[in-house]
């Protein structure tokens, strides 16, 4: 009960500076949440429990083996979200 307490504090606040400016159709966040998924099967629950906290942005960090397919999974299953992928270090 007290960290159910604790995480709807902190979506609140995250909601409160995600604040969208509109500027011709595209949006500009001003914190993105990120994001590290370890299993695959992580990606939908924690990019639904964003979405539900009214977050509608994640970068995905590119340092686990499925970040890729999570990216990729996350686009396909929650296309109204800004989901962009993280610490990209090269082009392999």
């Amino acid at each position: 009960m007290f960290f159910n307490s604790i995480v709807s504090d902190i979506i609140q606040q995250i909601k409160r500076i995600c604040a969208k400016k509109y500027r011709k159709g595209v949006t500009m966040d001003k914190v993105i949440p990120v994001v590290v998924i370890k299993d695959l099967n992580d990606t939908i629950p924690t990019l639904k429990a964003l979405k539900e906290g009214g977050i509608n942005c994640a970068e995905i960090t590119f340092r686990t083996a499925c970040a890729a397919e999570a990216i990729a999974l996350g686009v396909k299953e929650f296309p109204d979200m800004n989901i962009g992928a993280g610490t990209i270090i090269n082009l392999k």
